[in-house]
């Protein structure tokens, strides 16, 4: 499924990997953060769900979203990864309430 044409440009110019990139790392850094409060399985098994890949579509909208709405390139780069990582947050939560092996 393609974008909709009126977004199909800015969808676009948004999944360069600078962009991409500025997101993932600062993911990864939200989690992995050693003073963070997640217990360290919960760390462990998000970090297997952020390095298991994927398109990151949420987190590209929220960039777009940001940027659409007048925030700065960083701040929506911020808003970005809080879907994305909201989204994660998600998958781990059913992971455990399936007692999945994580």
């Amino acid at each position: 499924m393609s974008a909709p044409t009126h977004l199909a440009g800015s969808v676009a110019d948004l999944s360069t990997k600078a962009h991409c990139s500025e997101i993932e790392c600062l993911m990864a850094e939200v989690v992995a953060d050693p003073s963070s409060p997640l217990d360290s399985s919960v760390a462990q098994a998000a970090l297997a769900h952020l390095s298991s890949g994927g398109n990151r579509v949420r987190a590209r909208l929220g960039l777009e979203a940001g940027m659409r709405v007048g925030l700065s390139k960083s701040d929506s780069v911020v808003l970005g990864a809080a879907v994305e990582l909201l989204h994660n947050a998600s998958l781990v939560h059913d992971d455990l309430q399936d007692a999945a092996m994580l």
